[in-house]
């Protein structure tokens, strides 16, 4: 994730690889077990090429909020276009 779009925060603050987040990163240790259902190796190409792994994916993505921006930054986008429509 960071090397395709670098600013963009990824929720893990280690700033590493959407492979980080999914397979690796303490932060989402609890979240995993959704992928781990399906694929207990985590074997990402794997787990996107079937219907069962892309809802686990979603439900991962979902419960550990990782890919999303921090809360602070979409507040200020929110407060910015609330002020573009005044």
């Amino acid at each position: 994730f960071k090397v395709y779009l670098p600013t963009e925060p990824t929720g893990c603050p280690c700033r590493e690889t959407r492979k980080h987040i999914l397979c690796d990163c303490p932060l989402f240790t609890r979240q995993r077990i959704y992928l781990r259902e399906v694929f207990r190796n985590l074997i990402l190409s794997e787990l996107m090429s079937t219907e069962e792994g892309i809802k686990a994916l979603a439900k991962f993505t979902e419960e550990s909020g990782a890919f999303k921006k921090d809360t602070r930054q979409r507040q200020e986008e929110d407060d910015i276009e609330m002020e573009k429509s005044r």
